[in-house]
């Protein structure tokens, strides 16, 4: 172990790798990979070469963009499926022995509530005018995908104007519909809320008018890890909690990045996660210039860091 540890990243992280090893339950599973894919989008060569990387990366469930309205569309006679991206893209995780955390984002034309004054390239931003016609659409997805996705996560960061231009309320009406609907046969997270400050307020009203959920999911990054994953894990009670974003810039010191995963995740285990995924690859989202830019773990001594880490364990189920 001593050997592999000063190979992939050195003797200052022996500790973390020896740790990793088994030397306690804040540390058992492996650390997942949050990809950067989008099912619409990323073309089906990138999808492949990015979740190659993610199982080389030792992870065993990668995080990707499923968009409900890349999937339904009006058609003269309602609403129609087109699922030929996602069947083949669950054909290929299955053969690199990969398990989906699938993000489903977005509501399809023709069934947005959308606020005065959106731009209509923003529209699949909004929540929709009817949950429960909503519910049926999303479940059906979930039906057809089957066991090829491990967990279905409604919405990324909802508690963001940027991704969801809804209210708290109505998220929480479609996202019960969808619980009530699934009838717990699927594991089902809430969007991962973008930290403690608005994440768990917007979550606290979503409950309240009428969210359910199996998995608390939340992204946290920064400083206070433990503290802070902590305050999450008693938010979501017996929920087991999914840190579902986590990263640490690479520019302008990649070495600094290793420094911090190497205390980071420790503290995120300690402080109650039971699944932590880390940014794979650096995408320009938010401008060259956006910390998260160079988060991504590919092609870096981070890279190393993350592989030591999985192979000292091995996979266990979520």
């Amino acid at each position: 172990m001593r050997a592999l540890c000063r190979a992939a990243i050195g003797c200052a992280w022996i500790s973390l790798c020896l740790l990793a090893a088994g030397a306690g339950p804040a540390v058992a599973r492996h650390v997942q990979s949050h990809s950067m894919i989008h099912l619409c989008c990323t073309p089906y060569e990138e999808q492949t070469a990015i979740l190659t990387a993610a199982r080389a990366s030792g992870a065993d469930i990668v995080r990707l963009d499923v968009e409900l309205h890349g999937i339904v569309s009006p058609t003269p006679y309602g609403y129609g499926y087109d699922f030929a991206k996602l069947d083949r893209l669950i054909a290929f995780a299955r053969r690199m022995d990969i398990r989906i955390l699938a993000v489903l984002n977005g509501t399809p034309a023709g069934m947005t509530a959308c606020p005065p004054g959106t731009d209509a390239e923003a529209s699949w931003k909004c929540p929709p005018e009817d949950p429960q016609a909503y519910a049926r659409f999303a479940v059906a997805v979930m039906e057809h995908a089957g066991e090829g996705v491990l967990a279905w996560e409604f919405w990324n960061e909802p508690d963001l104007s940027y991704m969801y231009l809804g209210t708290p309320e109505q998220y929480g009406r479609v996202l019960g519909a969808i619980s009530s609907r699934a009838r717990g046969r699927f594991r089902i997270t809430n969007g991962g809320v973008a930290g403690l400050r608005s994440g768990l307020p917007f979550l606290r009203r979503a409950i309240a008018a009428g969210a359910r959920f199996a998995i608390g999911n939340i992204h946290l990054r920064g400083t206070r890890l433990r503290s802070r994953a902590r305050e999450a894990s008693r938010f979501f009670g017996r929920r087991p909690l999914w840190i579902t974003e986590h990263g640490y810039p690479s520019r302008p010191d990649p070495h600094a990045q290793v420094r911090y995963l190497t205390s980071s995740i420790p503290a995120l285990r300690a402080g109650g996660a039971d699944q932590i995924f880390v940014t794979l690859r650096d995408v320009d989202e938010f401008g060259p210039d956006s910390p998260f830019a160079s988060e991504g773990i590919l092609g870096k001594p981070a890279w190393d860091l993350i592989r030591g880490l999985n192979a000292a364990r091995p996979s266990r189920p979520a």
